[in-house]
């Protein structure tokens, strides 16, 4: 009983040591953020994303519908800092909000034992 016991607490102390944290996000300054609109991939804008890694837009085209889809790709501005892949990324979006949109986009490196990070995008409100 008492080597079951040793193993099971040895067990759990392994498994408390490998836990894997992520590290946190950080702004991505001068990314290259084209935005469409789905299902028909209409072109909506083609942003740089600022220092704090923030980017912003106005639909200005009367046929996007109120509510709906935008695909957001994006480019890495320094492949050998942000290490990913290209990604496209798809956020819901309402226009009766307000026409102005406003994201932050955002990279987390890779956790240990994987060579590449992710971009998220983060919304702020429409106005």
């Amino acid at each position: 009983m008492h080597k079951f016991k040793y193993c099971l607490l040895v067990a759990a102390a392994i498994l408390f040591a490998a836990k894997v944290y992520a590290a946190p996000a950080e702004p991505v300054p001068g990314a290259q953020v084209y935005i469409v609109h789905e299902p028909d991939d209409q072109a909506i804008a083609n942003c740089v994303t600022d220092s704090a890694g923030e980017f912003h837009f106005a639909v200005t085209d009367k046929k996007v519908p109120q509510q709906g889809v935008f695909k957001m790709m994006v480019s890495s501005p320094d492949q050998n800092k942000y290490k990913t892949e290209p990604q496209v990324i798809e956020v819901s979006y309402d226009l009766r909000g307000g026409t102005k949109f406003s994201y932050v986009l955002t990279w987390t490196p890779p956790n240990k034992g994987q060579t590449k990070g992710a971009f998220a995008i983060s919304g702020k409100s429409a106005t």
